[in-house]
């Protein structure tokens, strides 16, 4: 009878091993909204783009969380996708997606930090209320089964430029074109023909002067 269990029970280390042992592999989503830097203030400080309440996805494999993760948009279309994490195995996962009910706060451009330190680091999400839940279907080593389609959340709002009304935008002011130069020929010429007037009414002078001097000479001598 001992006989008879042995290969049984290799075959159950075996299979137990084989899933403990599963690969872990990135989910990517696709279709995740763009949400472009935006400014704020008199001096258009420019802020990472973000959505105004971020996504919380959450895998599930049963009762037990597989992976999570917070998504806050896509800053460009170019930008790589959010991803989760899955096993490289045939499971079913319950993919659940929650809004968080706390408005993410911005980070500005020049800050040194990628897109994960962005949206783990000191934010609370909050009570994440669900909206959606489904099956994702992951078979071993197929790349496809693995991607997650964006659920379009109850609020899918960007976080927007808040400036002073009025203030020019610096792409404006880089864009405006400068004051013409006044050139020193310009201003010579300029001064020429302003002199010229007064060197020919001087002239005219002079030349309507000069008939009445020989007048007056003429009569004298008579």
């Amino acid at each position: 009878m001992s006989r008879l269990l042995f290969p049984t029970a290799i075959g159950l280390c075996i299979t137990v091993f084989a899933s403990c042992s599963a690969r872990r592999v990135a989910a990517p989503i696709d279709g995740e909204p763009v949400c472009p830097n935006f400014e704020v203030g008199a001096a258009r400080t420019k802020f990472k783009g973000a959505l105004k309440f971020p996504v919380k996805v959450t895998v599930l494999d049963g009762s037990s969380v597989v992976s999570e993760r917070i998504v806050l948009g896509k800053r460009s279309k170019s930008d790589a996708p959010a991803k989760v994490v899955v096993e490289d195995s045939d499971e079913t996962y319950t993919i659940r997606w929650a809004q968080c009910s706390n408005q993410f706060a911005p980070r500005r451009v020049n800050q040194k930090r990628g897109r994960i330190t962005d949206n783990l680091t000191q934010y609370d999400c909050g009570d994440a209320k669900v909206f959606k839940e489904h099956k994702l279907e992951v078979r071993s080593g197929d790349v496809p089964s693995r991607h997650l389609k964006w659920i379009k959340p109850p609020n899918e709002a960007c976080l927007e430029s808040k400036v002073p009304a009025g203030t020019p935008s610096a792409s404006a002011s880089a864009s405006a074109p400068p004051p013409p130069a006044t050139s020193a020929s310009s201003s010579a010429s300029t001064s020429a023909s302003a002199a010229t007037p007064s060197s020919s009414a001087s002239a005219s002078s002079a030349a309507s002067a000069a008939p009445t001097a020989s007048t007056t000479a003429t009569a004298s001598k008579k």
